[in-house]
């Protein structure tokens, strides 16, 4: 503990904006890290950490969970994931196919985010490679390759759900390319105005920058792209950057 106290120290002390805990972070220092991070002006933020549920990260100070896998092999629909990474990881992900997120467990936890002002970023590009492609571990039976799929289109609706609820939604990749997880919102329903502002001045707002970045106006930033054609009619328009 006194040594991730001191890294937490360090954050602070060299101006970042926040720490992010990680699937391998052990449970029991997550409380007092997280108060000395919150403690210190710092955002807490990150995966959840191996054997712990949504419920007990958001009762131990975060206030934003990375990744839409975390909600389902970690909510409450069954024990938590463990760890044990590789097939175990996508063995986790493939039991979520059954999750009904109009359900009463999923709902549970969608009122906890909200109650706790507790944003999500759901990084949902990068879970079509988990769920299809060449990214699947051949060790999977068919009966986990069926779940994986029915996971994916779980994934998708839980992001829907968060967005009609309320939650703040944190456009994050993890790797795949910006425009594909905003066409994904898109997809999902989400107006495309919306998404744009998820993408620019909510993401400005979220991290207390708004009143430098997120918009054009007098006075701010002049961070800005000239695209060929209008993202408001079709959210691919954002890969046309002149």
């Amino acid at each position: 503990l006194p040594e991730a106290l001191r890294m937490v120290d360090s954050y602070a002390d060299s101006g970042y904006q926040g720490v992010k805990l990680y699937q391998n972070f052990p449970p029991a220092l997550v409380v007092p890290v997280a108060a000395h991070a919150r403690a210190r002006g710092l955002e807490v933020s990150g995966h959840i950490p191996n054997g712990m549920t949504v419920a007990e990260v958001v009762a131990g100070g975060y206030q934003e969970i990375h990744h839409i896998t975390s909600l389902v092999t970690n909510g409450n629909e069954g024990p938590p994931f463990s760890g044990g990474g590789g097939v175990a990881f996508y063995q986790a992900i493939a039991r979520g196919g059954s999750i009904d997120v109009k359900g009463p467990k999923f709902q549970e936890i969608v009122a906890l985010l909200r109650e706790h002002h507790v944003a999500v970023d759901p990084t949902i590009a990068s879970n079509e490679q988990f769920t299809s492609g060449s990214f699947v571990p051949a060790a999977l039976t068919p009966e986990e390759r069926d779940g994986l799929k029915r996971s994916g289109g779980v994934m998708r609706a839980m992001v829907a759900e968060l967005y009609k609820a309320g939650i703040t939604i944190v456009s994050g990749t993890d790797g795949p390319r910006l425009t594909r997880e905003l066409e994904i919102y898109g997809e999902l329903g989400i107006p495309n105005a919306a998404v744009l502002r998820i993408a620019t001045l909510g993401a400005a707002e979220y991290l207390h920058r708004e009143k430098d970045l997120g918009s054009i106006a007098a006075g701010k930033l002049a961070d800005l792209i000239m695209l060929d054609g209008d993202p408001l009619a079709d959210l691919k328009a954002l890969r046309s950057v002149t």
